[in-house]
């Protein structure tokens, strides 16, 4: 039982590392392509917006105020709101601002000609779908995780039985046959797999060594009854001869003991090489 249960667990475990791993994997890319989807999207926004001021300042010479209400355009970057301004003192080339106060900025810079410098902010804190849903998208993600972690754990159950069955099988039966002692005959036998192989070699294994058990067991009973006789007419006729003169019948047992030994031990060989 410990051995069919530590197999049962091992795949299970195994199924279900694997599933919250892929889990988890898929969460930090669903995650991930939110975020970048979020941001390419602002991009786009800021991109058209920036080409129709420039375009407007090539045909009228002025900016115009731009169309979106989160977005301000200012002369020079020392007119935009003081969180940007200090960062773009510590860092000129910043694209994407974060303050305290839970604002968030993507500022670009507008070129015409070499002089002419323009700033377009964007407060895009409306915009952060992902951020301003991180709370209810980390409850259905936690939701759909515990989902997958029951469904993987009652999968892994039913996989590990339907793995593990032909080898609890296998197990059942060489128990039971060793207990009685016979000849194996496993059902997975001839199986064009690998338990079928397995099942080959043990059954064979096992027939050759219950072969050879009761090939000792008949030897041993076979040496016991068949040498004591012969041995115990050597050992009387030679009592005899110490009481008497050797008679011709006495050579003559001698000689019949003597040719029964040699064919019993003969006889007894080829049984212990599987000659008989």
């Amino acid at each position: 039982m410990s051995e069919r249960n530590s197999i049962e667990r091992e795949v299970t475990r195994t199924f279900v590392g694997l599933t919250l791993l892929l889990t988890a994997v898929y969460v930090a890319m669903v995650v991930f392509f939110a975020y970048i989807t979020e941001d390419e999207i602002i991009d786009k926004l800021l991109g058209r917006e920036i080409r129709y001021l420039q375009d407007s300042y090539a045909d009228t010479g002025q900016w115009p105020s731009p169309r979106l209400d989160y977005m301000m355009l200012y002369a020079s970057p020392e007119q935009a709101p003081v969180p940007v301004r200090r960062k773009l003192q510590e860092s000129p080339d910043s694209g994407e601002i974060f303050t305290g106060d839970e604002q968030h900025y993507h500022v670009r810079h507008l070129y015409l000609g070499e002089d002419l410098q323009a700033l377009l902010v964007a407060e895009v804190s409306p915009l952060l779908v992902v951020t301003n849903l991180s709370g209810s998208l980390l409850k259905i993600l936690a939701g759909l995780v515990v989902i997958t972690l029951a469904l993987s754990l009652w999968l892994a159950h039913r996989v590990a039985r339907q793995t593990t069955r032909p080898i609890m099988q296998l197990s059942d039966e060489v128990k039971q046959m060793r207990r009685q002692g016979k000849a194996l005959a496993l059902s997975a036998a001839g199986r064009n797999d690998e338990i079928g192989y397995l099942a080959d070699t043990i059954q064979s294994s096992f027939n050759q060594l219950h072969a050879a058990l009761e090939r000792e067991t008949h030897f041993t009973r076979d040496v016991s009854h068949e040498l004591r006789t012969p041995l115990t007419v050597v050992k009387n006729t030679l009592t005899l001869l110490e009481t008497r003169p050797p008679q011709p019948a006495d050579i003559e047992q001698l000689k019949l003991a003597a040719e029964h030994m040699q064919s019993t031990v003969a006889v007894l060989l080829a049984l212990a090489r599987q000659e008989s």
